[in-house]
């Protein structure tokens, strides 16, 4: 595409060569002629690719935008599309004569159970599995090894790494008398268009009702959603996050590696949960939270600048250290 062209797509201000041929992603210090790359902060590279989205011009070719990083994520299609899909059956894969594949690819060795439906457009990957009445929709990828279970209904444009599992019974038990009894999970999994799904990520199905993950929603590799979640739109979860049964994360919440939200718990819209931290209590919308058991950041922090005093003055016991 033209430099020009790019700057209509990212809603930016070219600058340079209008006329600049793109026909790459790349970063900032490859030095492709053809290339488009991204700066934020720091000092440039003697030497950039053809072009740069940045905050502000300089002497060179690129697009000024308010979000670089963010332009450079809607050039990524249009540069480097997805192949086309083309539909068909691998030979060893099998599909019940009761399920629907209309103008999907299904992989070798995967599985398409009595009722599941696959949308145009959608690939199955090599060895997935999609339980019986499970829904896939349009243009969805998902990839090798991944399990959609019974009733599972998955939206458009999904993208689904390899290993996930979608729709396995969640964690559930009841105790009487010190015996323990499995609770029921009759419930599904509901996944709205456009979310993405890293890999052996699991995502349980509900005990009734259903366990949604929202519109647009990213979610890392190896997170763990209980049954009966609900994730609004946009949220985003880093690897190792793990959301507990009947919590409800709303729209625009960002959980960092390894946090957590506790069982039935509620984050309110736009909240940050900080890398290791959890949320025990119910978290404000725009509140941003650090440690175990959470709390406001500058609470946090200054908890630990107060037990970092106390460990060096010998207030804890401790030997006294410089």
């Amino acid at each position: 595409m033209k430099l020009s062209d790019l700057a209509v797509l990212v809603g930016g201000r070219a600058f340079g060569d209008p006329d600049a041929e793109i026909l790459r992603v790349c970063a900032l210090d490859q030095p492709f002629a053809d290339g488009i790359a991204f700066w934020e902060r720091g000092e440039l590279p003697p030497h950039l690719p053809g072009a740069v989205l940045s905050k502000t011009e300089f002497p060179g070719t690129g697009i000024v935008v308010r979000h670089p990083r963010a332009a450079l994520a809607r050039c990524w299609p249009k540069l480097h599309p997805d192949p086309p899909v083309i539909a068909g059956i691998h030979l060893t894969a099998w599909v019940d004569p009761e399920a629907s594949v209309d103008g999907a690819w299904i992989g070798p060795m995967a599985v398409v159970e009595a009722g599941a439906h696959i949308g145009r457009g959608s690939s199955i990957g090599a060895h997935t599995v999609v339980g019986k009445q499970a829904k896939v929709g349009q243009d969805c990828r998902i990839e090798s090894h991944v399990t959609l279970a019974a009733q599972v209904r998955i939206g458009d444009r999904v993208a689904i790494g390899p290993g996930a599992v979608i729709g396995h019974e969640g964690f559930g038990v009841a105790e009487e008398d010190g015996e323990l009894f499995p609770m029921p999970h009759l419930g599904d999994v509901v996944i709205e268009d456009d979310v993405r799904i890293g890999a052996n990520t699991c995502i349980d199905r509900a005990s009734f009702g259903s366990t949604r993950i929202g519109r647009g929603t990213q979610i890392d590799n190896l997170v763990q959603v209980a049954h009966n979640v609900q994730i609004g739109q946009n949220v985003r979860l880093a690897a190792f996050a793990g959301v507990s049964g009947g919590a409800h994360l709303e729209e625009g919440v960002l959980l960092g590696g390894r946090a957590s939200v506790v069982e039935g718990i509620r984050v309110g819209a736009g909240a940050i949960l900080l890398a290791l931290s959890a949320a025990t209590r119910a978290v404000r919308a725009g509140e941003v939270i650090g440690g175990a058991p959470g709390r406001p950041r500058a609470e946090w922090l200054r908890d630990l600048a107060t037990l970092r005093h106390l460990a060096r003055s010998g207030g804890t016991g401790g030997s006294h250290r410089d």
